[in-house]
This record gives C-alpha cells, structure tokens and sequence, in this order.
C-alpha cells in the first residue's frame, strides 16, 4: 500500500508541476509532466484529458481524448471536444 501512496503521490505532484508550467505558458514542460504521469499510470483520465489540450498535433488531441473516452465512456465533455475536434479535421 505504501508504494501506492507514494505513486499517487507522484503523479498529483506531476500534474501540478504541468498546471504551473502551463499556467507560467510552458506548455512543453506542461505535456512533459503528463506525459510523464500517463507512462506511469496510462489509466490517469485527468492527465490525458490535460494532455489533449496541450497536443503537438490534432491527431494526437485526438488520440488523447479517444483515450479519455476509453477511460471514462461518460464524459461528455470529452466526447463533445473529440466530435468539434473530428469536424476542424475535415
């Protein structure tokens, strides 16, 4: 349980270094933290979905937000985003 703790742990700390980072306009360092907190735990909703708005490309908003959805079918909110983002794609 103790090595849970520490994970969970290091994963909030992770996106709220992104959050800083973001709200300081590194999105770079932002994604770089996400990216690091869905390689450590890739069922993290809250980290794809803050990744999908800090993607390098449509696709990968794309990819990030299908993920979400896989993760979490309820979210409307990132069903609505993945249905805008599919109609700036076409």
């Amino acid at each position: 349980m103790g090595e849970n703790t520490n994970n969970l742990q290091e994963l909030e700390k992770w996106i709220n270094l992104a959050n800083m980072a973001a709200n300081e306009g590194d999105l770079k360092k932002a994604r770089q933290y996400l990216l690091n907190v869905v390689e450590v735990d890739p069922e993290c909703v809250q980290a794809w979905d803050y990744l999908s708005y800090f993607a390098e490309s449509r696709d990968e908003e794309i990819s990030a937000l299908e993920k979400v959805l896989e993760l979490q079918p309820e979210n409307h909110s990132a069903a609505e985003r993945l249905i805008n983002v599919r109609k700036d794609t076409i």
